[in-house]
């Protein structure tokens, strides 16, 4: 078995690797395209897809059934498309789609199903695009650090700086002083507020309220220390990515080579990995446990003490029991679109790597493209 390279999911929480699957996929669609597919993207619902060629976005159902389709091209010849292009969306309705154009050519277009268009010039290039739950409201982020939000007609609704940019997920918790928030999928939140390449050397992790948050930095280059630190209460959810600079300073710090962390849930707890003798370990050779991936976990609680530490490759339940004997609490781990996987047999890898993974906002669908071909896996029971 040939486990897939290419992977659109969030890390796991150390100690709980996804479950490899191999199974067929549930359809398969080639699409009537003389073009290959570059890029896709799914509904904040889950309820289609969009794959997009050089010309052309098809819209399909999560059914594998095509319901429509707009030849870009031919409306306006300067939009294009890149494997890296977050700026294309579908409403949950599956019915308007979004696509931005590039660094020549700032602007967003939409277009729905009945055939109209609209679009709407942008400050900076749009790097990101997302339908809200509702369908009623398009975010769009642009490369001057800007945000908008936008009507499917393209009517500025709102626009200013990223860190204001007044959006959240379902659970997240907000100061109430402050204006409403149009609600998005979290995983378009997070999307939204990491396109200015946020995470270059550096990882998140956010509670299910986003009051809390822990970073792991792990800098490309030195002389900065690897590190890991915790924000909260008040992090301020993925928006924290835009909030430094302003004074603030995160609750604790602990230097750690090679370092890996995430928060359970509830944000009572912080599970990382890492080699706390060797925090300047960044190259090959500087720390021989992480060179062999040979780290132990650490458990910490919001006020930095150690709660526990666990043996690398652990098993994750026995952790979390090992904890609620020393606290009565138990380890939230946060469920992550990444818990499973789907492997690809021999035959299957030796077509070449699929040109993209991208799992559905609840995790349990994952769409997978290669050529002109569509694929569907649905999560195991």
């Amino acid at each position: 078995m040939v486990l897939a390279s290419v992977r659109d999911s969030v890390a796991q929480p150390p100690g709980r690797e996804p479950v490899w699957v191999q199974a067929p996929p549930v359809w398969r669609l080639t699409l009537e395209d003389v073009g290959n597919i570059i890029v896709t993207a799914w509904s904040p619902t889950g309820s289609c897809v969009a794959a997009a060629t050089e010309t052309t976005i098809h819209v399909i159902d999560s059914k594998g059934h095509p319901l429509w389709k707009w030849r870009f091209q031919e409306t306006n010849r300067f939009i294009h498309v890149n494997g890296l292009d977050r700026a294309l969306a579908i409403s949950p309705t599956c019915d308007v789609v979004v696509v931005g154009g590039g660094a020549d050519y700032k602007y967003v277009w939409a277009a729905d199903r009945q055939g109209t268009h609209a679009f709407c010039k942008t400050v900076g290039t749009p790097l990101s695009a997302r339908f809200d739950l509702r369908g009623d409201t398009i975010a769009v982020v642009t490369g001057a650090r800007l945000g908008y939000l936008l009507s499917p007609r393209l009517h500025v609704r709102w626009s200013g700086k990223l860190g204001d940019l007044p959006v959240k997920w379902p659970s997240q918790q907000l100061d109430p002083a402050k204006a409403p928030a149009v609600e998005f999928a979290r995983q378009d939140v997070d999307t939204l507020f990491g396109a200015l390449l946020w995470g270059w050397g550096v990882a998140d992790s956010v509670s299910d309220d986003g009051q809390w948050r822990v970073v792991a930095r792990n800098p490309v280059r030195g002389p900065i220390t690897s590190s890991i630190e915790l924000w909260g209460p008040g992090a301020g959810g993925y928006r924290g990515r835009h909030m430094t600079g302003d004074g603030s300073q995160p609750r604790w710090i602990k230097t750690m080579g090679c370092p890996s962390a995430d928060l359970t849930r509830d944000g009572e707890f912080v599970i990382a990995t890492g080699d706390p003798d060797h925090p300047d370990a960044f190259n090959v050779g500087d720390s021989a446990a992480c060179d062999a991936g040979d780290v132990s976990t650490y458990v910490f609680d919001r006020d930095g003490a150690t709660v526990l530490t666990w043996p690398h490759g652990g098993n994750s339940d026995e952790m979390s029991e090992a904890v609620f004997r020393r606290t009565g609490k138990r380890l939230a781990f946060l469920e992550s679109v990444s818990s499973w996987d789907v492997s690809l047999d021999a035959d299957e890898a030796s077509r070449g790597p699929e040109r993209e993974r991208r799992f559905s906002p609840d995790g349990r669908m994952l769409l997978t493209s290669r050529d002109r071909e569509l694929r569907l896996y649905r999560a195991p029971e």
